[in-house]
C-alpha cells in the first residue's frame, strides 16, 4: 500500500518532510524517573544486562546498574557506585562508557575531584567482574589532566578496548578512536594510544562502536563506517550509511543476528536545544553492512524518545526479538520491536 510522506512540525516552527515510518515508541522496562540518565548498556555471556546510568536517588547517583527480574517485572541493582578513592578522599565519577568481553565489564568514568560537578580531572577505566554479591573492581587512570570524553566502547579480537572520543574535534587531540591495551591486571595498568585520527568531514561527536570478528562498525556524525582491525592499525574506512535527514546525527548501533546493523539517530538540533528533547525525527534504521543500502521498509520511528544506546535482546531477561534501548535525554530502559 502506498503511503504519503508525513510532515513533522518542530517547536521552532520548522517543518520536516520525512518518509513513512513504522511508529514504535516501545515498552518501558525501567522508568526514566528511576534512572534519569541512561547511557551505554551490554549483555554478558550469561545473559545479564548492565547499564551505565544515574539514579534519581542522590544516595545512589551515577553508577553501573544491573537489570534483574522481580515479582512485578524488572528492577535494578547498583553493581558499582560512581565513586573513586583518591587517597583518603572519595571522588564522584560519572559513568558514560560501557562494554564487555562477555565476562568482564569495562566502564569509563569522568572523575570529579572534591565531588564538584563542574570539575573533571581525568578519566578512569574500571574493570569489573560482576559477581552477584561482591563484584571485583580494578581501576586505572586514563591520564592525569586528560578529558577526552570517551563514549562508544567495544572489545576487539586482540583483547584491546577501543573507545571513541566524542570531543575529537574540540579537545585538541584530533583522535576519533583510542586503543586501550591491558598491560597488567594486578595492579591494573593500561596503555592508551591513538588508533583512528579524527576528520572534520566525518567526526562530529564520534560515538557508538560495535565489533564483530575483526570488523569494527563505527558511528560518527552522519556516517556509519566499517573498518577492519589489523595488527598494524585500522584498515580502510568504508562508508556503510549516511543519514539523509538534515538535523540527524548517529549515536549508537547494534549488530543483529542476521548481520544487519541497527543504528540509532537523534535530531541534533532539537535535542541540544533546552526543553526540546524528543522533538524532530528520532529513529532507528536498519542498514545492510555490505554497502550504502538503507533498508527503508525496516525503519522504526522512536520520537519523542531519543535512543542513546541499543543492544539486541539476549537470554531470557527481556522479550525475544527486541532491541533494548537507553536514553540519555529521557532516561530509563525500553524494549522496541526488532526491525
Amino acid at each position: 500500500m502506498f503511503e504519503l510522506p508525513k510532515l513533522l512540525h518542530s517547536p521552532l516552527g520548522l517543518v520536516t518532510l520525512v518518509p513513512p515510518f513504522n511508529y514504535d515508541t516501545g515498552t518501558e522496562v525501567i522508568s526514566g524517573s528511576t534512572l534519569v540518565h541512561t547511557e551505554n548498556a551490554v549483555f554478558t555471556h550469561e545473559g545479564r544486562y548492565f547499564v551505565a546510568g544515574e539514579h534519581s536517588d542522590p544516595k545512589l547517583g551515577s553508577g553501573i546498574y544491573e537489570v534483574v527480574r522481580t515479582s512485578s517485572g524488572h528492577g535494578i541493582e547498583q553493581v558499582v557506585p560512581g565513586l573513586l578513592a583518591v587517597g583518603a578522599v572519595q571522588h564522584k565519577c560519572w559513568f558514560h562508557g560501557l562494554t564487555t568481553d562477555g565476562t568482564y565489564l569495562y566502564a569509563l568514568a569522568a572523575v570529579h575531584p572534591d565531588n564538584h560537578p563542574l570539575k573533571m580531572s581525568h578519566e578512569a577505566l574500571f574493570r569489573i567482574l560482576p559477581k552477584k554479591h561482591a563484584p571485583e573492581v580494578s581501576v586505572a587512570p586514563c591520564g592525569a589532566g586528560e578529558i577526552h570524553f570517551y563514549n562508544g566502547m567495544a572489545v576487539g579480537p586482540d583483547g584491546a578496548v577501543y573507545m571513541s572520543n566524542s570531543l575529537a574535534l574540540f579537545d585538541g587531540s584530533k583522535v576519533a578512536i583510542y586503543k586501550v591495551t591491558i598491560q597488567a591486571l594486578e595492579p591494573f595498568q593500561i596503555r592508551i594510544e591513538p588508533w583512528l585520527p579524527a576528520c572534520p568531514l566525518r567526526d562530529i561527536s564520534p560515538n557508538g562502536i560495535q565489533i564483530k570478528d575483526d570488523t569494527m562498525y563505527y558511528a560518527s556524525g552522519k556516517w556509519l563506517h566499517k573498518i577492519t582491525i589489523t595488527p598494524s592499525g585500522p584498515g580502510a574506512l568504508v562508508h556503510v550509511y549516511l543519514s539523509i535527514i538534515p538535523n540527524n546525527r548517529l549515536d549508537d548501533l547494534a549488530i543483529l543476528p542476521d548481520g544487519r546493523i541497527a543504528v540509532g539517530e537523534f535530531d541534533f538540533l532539537m535535542n541540544n536545544a533546552n526543553g526540546f528533547e524528543g522533538w524532530g525525527v528520532n529513529q532507528i534504521v536498519t542498514v545492510d553492512p555490505n554497502g550504502m543500502k538503507l533498508l527503508n521498509q525496516k525503519v522504526t520511528l522512536t520520537s519523542p524518545y531519543t535512543v542513546s544506546s541499543l543492544v539486541y535482546s539476549e537470554g531470557d531477561l527481556f522479550a525475544r526479538d527486541k532491541l533494548i534501548t537507553t536514553s540519555w535525554f529521557h532516561g530509563g530502559i525500553r524494549e522496541i520491536g526488532a526491525l
